[in-house]
């Protein structure tokens, strides 16, 4: 269960620090695209193919709640990170934008 937390933790860092950096257009790192596409971004967040306590990748483009892979799905626009119902957790869905509602 504590690395389910860990992992959906860890990318929902790395999703907000990509999406802030390309809203600050002085940032050095804002040269790199956003991922495109549900692939990308999973590559971006787990380039090891970490696994899951229950075995297989520890994201998935779906939540699964019998392995506890989280769910990422996404494009350059939005993200949308998924905790399964896995053991005692409960399922949460976040929403990741890359235009933050200040923007508009």
């Amino acid at each position: 269960m504590t690395k389910v937390l860990n992992v959906h933790q860890e990318a929902a860092n790395i999703i907000g620090r990509t999406f802030a950096k390309h809203r600050d257009l002085n940032h050095p790192g804002r040269l790199a695209l956003l991922p495109a596409n549900t692939t990308e971004w999973i590559e971006l967040i787990n380039p090891l193919g970490r696994k899951v306590p229950g075995g297989g990748p520890a994201i998935l483009p779906w939540a699964n709640g019998e392995t506890g892979a989280i769910g990422l799905a996404g494009d350059a626009y939005q993200v949308k990170l998924t905790i399964p119902a896995y053991r005692e957790l409960g399922h949460r869905e976040t929403i990741f934008l890359a235009k933050a509602a200040a923007d508009d």
